[in-house]
């Protein structure tokens, strides 16, 4: 009777103390509907974190290389249809280095993928989180504007104020 118990609330509190690491599992090119729970620009691609639907976990998409990079058509709680290919997470060559796997395993990402293509199928808007997204992206631009040297190149001490008021890396 305990076991069941104690089994019964591993399973509906802690689903993933009980789930093994999915993250070898999929292989291939996989079609998922999701939605869209956060999106960082780069200079040319994007990271795209999306949630399946009737699952918890976040999945990382990278997006930019192959297809054009969709983050300007993209808002926050838009739900889509993404065709995807999965990839391995890096991990460190010599201890102490960085692991992108251990790093990503630590968030509760377990998947890794490069955008193939995606088709938006909702665009419902999480207001908030989208409002906050796009005022990130205009102090990042506006501390880059502000701080280029007199070569026109990005400064050091721009990119460090960067990642200390916004937390991008």
């Amino acid at each position: 009777m305990a076991v069941c118990l104690i089994s019964f609330i591993l399973v509906t509190f802690f689903p993933a103390a009980v789930t093994p690491d999915p993250g070898s599992g999929y292989e291939g090119k996989v079609n998922i509907t999701a939605e869209i729970v956060r999106i960082i620009e780069k200079e040319n691609s994007a990271e795209i974190y999306i949630r399946p639907y009737g699952e918890r976990r976040l999945r990382l998409v990278k997006a930019g290389k192959k297809t054009k990079n969709p983050a300007t058509e993209l808002l926050i709680g838009n739900k889509a249809e993404f065709l995807l290919e999965s990839k391995a997470f890096n991990t460190a060559r010599c201890k102490g280095n960085y692991d992108e796997k251990e790093y990503y395993n630590s968030l509760g990402i377990f998947y890794k993928y490069e955008l193939i293509d995606l088709t938006v199928t909702d665009k419902h808007v999480d207001l908030v989180s989208q409002a906050l997204r796009t005022f990130r992206q205009a102090l990042i631009e506006s501390i880059e504007r502000s701080t280029v040297t007199a070569s026109g190149e990005k400064s050091e001490e721009g990119a460090l104020l960067i990642a200390m008021l916004t937390g991008e890396r």
